[in-house]
């Protein structure tokens, strides 16, 4: 039996990593391999075949300091220690970009996993303004009073381009309950329990009353990225009135019932980028049957990849040129709008299924052996 270790908390974010492993536990182990999650820093308490460190638990925990991880940080001596513990060291990045990466640290592990990474390898050897490729585009576009610096970039050595693999997305978690009053609870005492409560999805093609919703936080403390957030919700604005929707965009906070009730009721589901690509929104307008809009990503892999253009999703783009022509498309055509949000939603189950399951260990097996 390969025992292997996944260093990790239990609050929600971290929730999202642990939650395929949990549920897959038993699958796992009838395949070789038993995994256990543990929040420990003591190198003694480590010792396994296979040590798998979430990024952003360790830089907690340890209280790294460090932007860029030098040979003397509290991460890479962690690292070491634990090297005379494990076989293979493995560094789970969940940090929410595709471009925000630590890979100083590539001489000191032996697998580099990431939720989501650029197709092309070699754009890890270019810096982007702000740290993140779309907020380069917005800059250099739309000219953005931007001052800063970013400094959490070390440029991808085309020797260790192996190393880098697609790890797993926030999907595989119990995203859509887990801002709900009781998640903590049940992420604690009844985690692999979790899967069972997103048995009884909302159907997608009933009628719907709501055009656009769109409801989401701006103030993501640096204008460069909350840019795309500002631009996204105006430009839908400025759509809604000019051809008379029935939109519901920002406005009053909602209850969670009542946001509930909304995305139940919306047509469509814009999702736009924040930290990252990826975000909890994207999931619930699978879940609760909304066609969901997102910025094109087609610059990046993820896995499971659920996104696929026009099939499960309607791409827009970054500049959003072709918003208003889709959204009125879309709301016009019932038909092809119903067919994409119920493609979306099988998508999404069926990679929490059973099935799912197997299916990802699977995958997870593939990448440790690596």
């Amino acid at each position: 039996m390969i025992k292997v270790k996944l260093l990790s908390g239990n609050s929600r974010i971290y929730s999202y990593t642990n939650m395929p492993l949990i549920v897959s536990k038993k699958i796992l182990k009838e395949k070789g391999y038993e995994v256990s999650i543990l929040g420990s820093t003591n190198p003694n308490k480590l010792e396994c075949d296979i040590l798998i460190i979430l990024s952003k638990y360790l830089f907690n925990r340890i209280n790294e300091t460090e932007r860029i991880l030098s040979k003397d940080s509290r991460t890479v001596k962690f690292i070491e220690e634990c090297r005379n513990k494990c076989k293979k060291v493995v560094w789970l990045d969940n940090s929410d970009s595709t471009s925000i990466t630590h890979f100083e640290l590539m001489p000191f592990i032996d697998l580099y996993l990431k939720k989501q990474i650029f197709k092309d390898k070699s754009l890890y050897r270019k810096k982007f303004i702000g740290g993140r490729i779309f907020t380069d585009f917005y800059y250099k576009k739309y000219n953005i009073n931007y001052n800063g610096k970013f400094s959490e970039m070390y440029p991808l050595n085309i020797e260790d381009e192996a190393k880098l693999k697609v790890g797993w997305n926030i999907g595989l978690g119990d995203v859509i309950n887990s801002f709900g009053r009781f998640f903590s609870i049940y992420n604690r005492f009844f985690p692999d329990k979790n899967y069972n409560r997103l048995s009884n999805p909302y159907i997608s093609d009933k009628k719907r009353d709501i055009n656009i919703f769109l409801k989401t936080s701006v103030n993501l403390s640096e204008e460069i990225i909350s840019f795309h957030r500002t631009k996204m919700i105006n430009e839908l604005d400025k759509i809604s009135k000019k051809n008379n929707l029935n939109s519901l965009i920002q406005g009053e906070r909602l209850s969670q019932k009542d946001f509930i009730r909304t995305m139940k009721d919306s047509m469509i589901m814009p999702s736009p980028f924040g930290w990252g690509e990826l975000g909890a929104r994207d999931y619930e307008a699978f879940y609760y049957g909304a066609c969901l809009f997102k910025p094109n990503m087609d610059h990046m892999d993820t896995w499971p990849n659920i996104f696929i253009p026009n099939e499960t999703y309607i791409p827009i783009d970054w500049d959003f040129n072709n918003l208003e022509q889709k959204l009125i498309h879309y709301i016009n055509d019932s038909s092809e709008r119903k067919k994409i949000a119920k493609n979306g939603q099988r998508k999404y189950l069926s990679s929490i299924s059973n099935e799912g399951m197997v299916q990802f260990s699977d995958y997870f097996i593939g990448l440790i052996k690596t």
